[in-house]
């Protein structure tokens, strides 16, 4: 199952959809392109929470 999650669903102003087959592998790359597109160098336990509730899988309606 594929998941993504998409920088404007948490309130970005940035057309990225970042998308994996895990989530441990999603998790990896949001913090990636947080850092290099947002300048975020670190992700809080929090942050990370949170973008996980906005996360899609491949069987969700948008």
């Amino acid at each position: 199952m594929k998941l993504t999650f998409r920088c404007r669903d948490v309130g970005v102003v940035c057309r990225a959809a970042i998308s994996a087959e895990t989530e441990e592998e999603l998790v990896a790359k949001i913090a990636e392109h947080a850092a290099e597109a947002h300048g975020v160098t670190e992700l809080s336990e929090t942050l990370v929470d949170y973008a996980k509730t906005k996360v899609r899988s491949d069987d969700s309606k948008r």
